[in-house]
């Protein structure tokens, strides 16, 4: 029923082998994405969200017991979501709410223009290899993929309401995705 490779893999993950966890964790990263893309964590970013699925990860390959007839995907899975859930939990409780709103950085672009430094406006390098990889995700998108970036791009500070633009909603999903993928 088990994967003898990969139980044998989990087994040196407790042992605290570090190529075996680089390995177990590589071969369930999409699990990790696939939750990215479902979930958004305010304040997390891509490392944030790769730290706590590496804890996770060793916490499930610690607690795994194949006697219990569960493949180590689908218990890592659950483990992941569950942290994911309690950091959403922590993160809307209202003892942890701001006594005053947040103000957007967009409140006082003067201010703002003067003292933060945006590095993609000095870099001319990240630039063409942003529009080199945007060139390659419009090759491989569909026409109505195609449609969809670009009606949005078009129309950055406009709502779309989620019923009525589903499709081209889901359109503009998998051109995010593509562009994810070749970015990395």
């Amino acid at each position: 029923m088990f994967d003898k490779d990969e139980l044998d893999l989990i087994e040196k993950v407790t042992q605290k082998d570090d190529e075996a966890f680089a390995q177990l964790f590589k071969q369930y990263y999409p699990v990790v994405n696939k939750l990215r893309t479902e979930y958004y964590v305010n304040g997390m970013d891509n490392d944030d969200w790769d730290q706590e699925a590496r804890i996770i990860m060793y916490r499930a390959a610690r607690k795994f017991d194949p006697n219990y007839r569960s493949n180590f995907g689908s218990f890592y899975s659950r483990l992941l979501k569950h942290r994911i859930f309690d950091l959403i939990r922590r993160h809307n409780a209202q003892k942890r709410l701001p006594a005053e709103p947040l103000v957007s950085i967009d409140s006082d672009e003067s201010y703002y223009e003067a003292t933060v430094e945006d590095p993609r406006v000095n870099c001319p390098e990240g630039t063409t290899v942003m529009k080199d990889t945007l060139a390659n995700v419009l090759d491989q998108c569909t026409p109505l993929e195609r449609d969809a970036l670009l009606e949005i791009i078009s129309r950055p500070s406009e709502a779309f309401d989620e019923n009525a633009h589903r499709v081209f909603l889901n359109a503009f999903d998998r051109v995010k995705r593509k562009y994810l993928k070749e970015r990395n």
